[in-house]
């Protein structure tokens, strides 16, 4: 007996800018680093366990996790990490707390642990404005 594939939802408006909102955030926070890091757009330094990747096998992983609220676009809590990190160590939280406090301080980490319980509700338009923003701050730093 074969079974009906599920049928995907269609994703909504808001769905798709969250998501094209995201991957610009999420490529310019990773040429970033990687530039800050190695002095190349190619190579970057995971924020955690320090080792150099390729451009692909990087990610922009969060200090916290969760997928909304003011948290999620913070550029202070967004990092590049390496997959195993971001993945298989699910972020690697010791760590990531030990460097955030080293960057940032414990006033920035108690700020942005008390903003993840934060409901924010982005609107089409907030998340259009943060891939445009996210698109030219790329551009300026890639000329």
């Amino acid at each position: 007996m074969t079974h009906p594939k599920p049928q995907k939802r269609k994703r909504t408006d808001l769905q798709r800018a969250k998501r094209l909102a995201w991957d610009a955030f999420s490529l310019y926070v990773r040429t970033e680093e990687c530039i800050k890091t190695t002095g190349s757009a190619e190579y970057g330094q995971c924020f955690t366990c320090d080792e150099v990747k390729p451009f692909s096998e990087l990610d922009a992983g969060h200090f916290i996790g969760g997928r909304k609220g003011e948290n999620l676009f913070d550029r202070r809590g967004v990092h590049i990490q390496c997959r195993r990190c971001n993945r298989f160590l699910h972020g690697n939280l010791v760590l990531y707390t030990v460097r955030m406090q080293r960057k940032y301080g414990p006033q920035i980490v108690d700020e942005l642990q008390a903003q993840s319980v934060k409901v924010t509700h982005y609107k089409i338009a907030d998340y259009q404005g943060i891939a445009t923003d996210c698109k030219r701050k790329l551009a300026e730093l890639i000329k």
